[in-house]
């Protein structure tokens, strides 16, 4: 009888992993996705202000997220939060630079 060992999976990324932050580049947690999963960042309006989620997210979902704003993308009803940006990438800590094409300038 022959027994095979799985490969050691080489090719999980690491992302930067905060929720409800002000800014994106604050952020210094991080976390293992796995597999099956891509690094992400979110912007989250409410009222005059903007919080960012960040970490791993399905490639999926990631995949379905990007049909934009007349999509899944949306207002949440319940927590009167505007959804205006989800973008996802595919590299070691690079959901630190997502959504920047939609940031206001000073």
């Amino acid at each position: 009888m022959r027994t095979f060992a799985e490969p050691a999976n080489t090719e999980c990324l690491e992302c930067f992993n905060c929720l409800n932050i002000t800014e994106p580049r604050t952020c210094t947690n991080t976390s293992q996705c796995s597999n099956s999963e891509s690094c992400y960042l979110q912007t989250l309006h409410s009222g005059n202000e903007v919080h960012y989620d960040m970490g791993c997210q399905n490639n999926q979902l990631c995949s379905s997220m990007a049909v934009g704003p007349n999509g899944i993308i949306g207002r949440s009803i319940r927590t009167r939060q505007q959804y205006s940006c989800f973008e996802c990438c595919s590299s070691n800590r690079c959901n630190e630079n997502l959504c920047a094409h939609r940031k206001p300038t000073a």
